[in-house]
């Protein structure tokens, strides 16, 4: 769907099968190789019960995000959100 929508991103939040133990899944590693403009880290805090998991989160996410090369971390970790963010804002 990424490769044939170029307008698709992809939050990765309430998901965990991409990473874990530090290591990023071989078939998401390719995705994120592939497409590392159009995903980006995501945290599912609608309610304020989920904030208590924002820091484990976050911890747990840049774990798995230091096993690829900085630059695609970089995008995925907070790059992509802040250029989504200014465009939906049309900064």
């Amino acid at each position: 769907m990424l490769a044939k929508h170029k307008n698709l991103w992809s939050d990765l939040a309430f998901r965990s099968e991409h990473g874990g133990g530090g290591k990023v899944d071989p078939e998401w590693r390719k995705a994120f190789m592939a497409f590392p403009d159009r995903f980006m880290i995501g945290t599912d805090t609608f309610t304020p019960e989920r904030w208590f998991y924002v820091a484990d989160h976050a911890n747990w996410s840049r774990a798995w995000l230091a096993d690829l090369p900085p630059d695609v971390a970089a995008k995925i970790g907070h790059q992509n959100a802040r250029t989504l963010a200014d465009w939906a804002l049309k900064r």
